[in-house]
């Protein structure tokens, strides 16, 4: 007895196992039955019966039931009254309303439960829209229970649903006639003329034609067949509507064409008929084709237009000079603009918005805002932009530069334009006038030239690099010659009044010129230091100067 006990235990816990290990079904709150509703023979060509043998009568040729509003014929079958049930054999159809019906070799129906069991090799269950019959879904399987208590279909051995725009295939599944709703589980493929989709689990609205996909899954959408070019859609959690092409993304996913990905941790909401794309929480829009990225918490992007943007702890990247390792770019909003679409004359304009920092190994930068233009190949820096190189500082009101490929071809510096170069924590070689032109030679200045009202302060070397003396002067313009980072030659323009004080008799007062300012501790030290903010101290901020403004003119006067 104890051992019938624990045999009883152990394929109790089996079988709730295997109920935990797969997939939940919607619930449904199964009504009772009808157990008063009889079967109704309605016609047959042979009736027999033989009590001694069998409970059966064995119907034979142009058998007809009807039953809860359903008719179903067959070839023959065995009918078992007392229990209110049958078996029919042969070209078996059940045809319910003016929308439903079932096909097979082989029914067993139950009138108590109305349960509908057919199974054959050509088990197709079709479903019209309305008593038109112009739209339908059709389901074909192998064996299916059709329960018309919930007007749901259950199959167990492969199954596949056309819907005349999305085929459907799984191992088993169910479809909700009532509903309009396909369930299928394991190794579920949805093929449309467009695209792939290939899942673990699959929920399959054939009236909205919207899909919710569970499990590793894949979206294949072709963009060009004559080149045979795909785009990818991955995604563990997702909804996509098959009509619309408008796919919402949950955890983890991965929006990949040839020439861009889209990574989301959180959620991708993505339209291919608008092209439109927005991304929540560490999202990364890739750019193969240029070689940079754009991140933030939130991006949204349209392919149609070209465009896009991202949002809190926005950071684009740029990894397209060979010569030099990626620039990291942090601004509170990154937008980018596309000019030319489709054509050979594509170009593309950045803006950078409030708080910009940027690192780079070679080069760091601080503004309040930037805008970078790839036909021009012109950076923009506006508001106090402050651009250091090794130990050299430019700044002022703006300041633009140049890019010859993967290299700074020249850089211009506008209004209160002041240059400082740290010598060491005391000595500071400066220039200040109100533009500097700087120009560079494979990514090192080979001239500086200095305009209007010119101010210098610096400290001349000798050829082993030590420091002879201290120069300060004005000037109205200075141009200044290097080769490989040393000075080489001063040019200074009419009106030069200069003084050269040997390096222990400098007076304190004329060490550093009027606006000099060095801030290094505004500096992004590395990648993750540009989120971090610092303003200038008060005393460090650029003076304001007031706009030109165009002379009052009173057009009542008269001379």
């Amino acid at each position: 007895m104890g051992k019938i006990k624990l045999l009883a235990v152990f394929f109790l816990l089996c079988g709730v196992c295997l109920a935990a290990s797969l997939p939940n079904k919607p619930v449904r709150n199964k009504p009772k039955p009808v157990r008063d509703s009889l079967i109704h023979l309605e016609q047959a060509g042979v009736l027999s019966y033989d009590r001694g043998k069998s409970d059966a009568q064995i119907l034979v040729k142009d058998v007809r039931f009807r039953h809860n509003g359903a008719i179903m014929t067959c070839d023959s079958a065995n009918f078992y009254e007392r229990n209110n049930s049958f078996r029919a054999y042969g070209r078996v159809k059940m045809i319910q309303g003016d929308t439903l019906e079932l096909v097979g070799d082989t029914l067993d129906y139950d009138g108590n439960l109305l349960l509908a069991k057919v199974w054959g090799k050509n088990v197709v269950l079709t479903h019209w829209k309305d008593k038109r019959k112009k739209d339908k879904t059709v389901l074909k399987t192998r064996h299916l229970d059709y329960d018309r208590v919930y007007d749901v279909g259950y199959f167990y051995d492969d199954g596949e649903l056309d819907d005349q725009d999305n085929v459907l295939t799984s191992d088993w599944g169910e479809y909700s006639t009532a509903e309009r709703e396909a369930s299928f589980y394991y190794n579920v493929k949805l093929t449309n003329p467009k695209f792939l989709l290939m899942t673990d689990t699959l929920y399959y609205n054939t009236n909205t034609e919207n899909a919710h996909f569970m499990g590793p899954s894949n979206v294949f959408r072709v963009v060009n067949k004559a080149t045979d070019q795909s785009e990818m859609i991955y995604s563990r959690n997702g909804y996509y509507n098959t009509r619309t092409e408008y796919a919402r993304l949950l955890g983890p996913s991965v929006v990949k064409n040839p020439e861009r990905i889209v990574v989301g941790q959180d959620s991708l909401i993505y339209n291919k008929q608008t092209g439109e794309g927005r991304g929540y929480r560490n999202t990364v829009l890739t750019d193969l084709k240029n070689k940079n990225q754009l991140q933030g918490d939130y991006c949204y992007y349209n392919d149609s237009l070209g465009t896009a943007i991202a949002t809190e702890r926005a950071v684009a990247k740029d990894f397209s000079q060979e010569k030099s390792d990626t620039l990291f770019l942090h601004a509170d909003s990154l937008k980018m603009f596309s000019y030319n679409l489709d054509t050979d004359s594509l170009y593309r304009i950045m803006h950078a918005y409030k708080h910009v920092r940027a690192y780079r190994s070679d080069v760091q930068c601080v503004a309040d805002s930037m805008v970078y233009n790839q036909q021009l190949k012109r950076l923009g820096m506006f508001q106090d932009p402050v651009v250091w190189n090794n130990d050299m500082q430019l700044l002022g009101d703006s300041i633009y530069v140049w890019n010859n490929d993967s290299t700074i071809e020249w850089a211009h510096v506008i209004g209160q334009a002041l240059s400082v170069e740290m010598q060491d924590s005391i000595h500071y070689n400066q220039v200040a006038g109100k533009e500097i032109k700087a120009y560079f030679e494979n990514g090192n200045i080979n001239l500086a030239h200095v305009i209007d009202n010119v101010d210098y302060a610096y400290y001349p070397l000798d050829k082993d690099s030590t420091m002879v003396g201290f120069l300060r002067g004005q000037v109205t313009e200075l141009k200044f010659f290097m080769a490989e980072k040393k000075l080489m030659k001063i040019w200074a323009g009419s009106g030069n009044e200069g003084t050269m004080y040997p390096l222990l008799m400098v007076p304190d007062q004329e060490m550093k010129l009027k606006n000099f300012v060095w801030l290094d501790y505004i500096r992004p030290k590395n990648k993750e230091d540009i989120f971090n903010w610092i303003p200038k101290k008060e005393g460090d901020k650029l003076q304001v100067l007031p706009k030109r403004s165009a002379p009052v003119v009173n057009l009542n006067k008269r001379e």
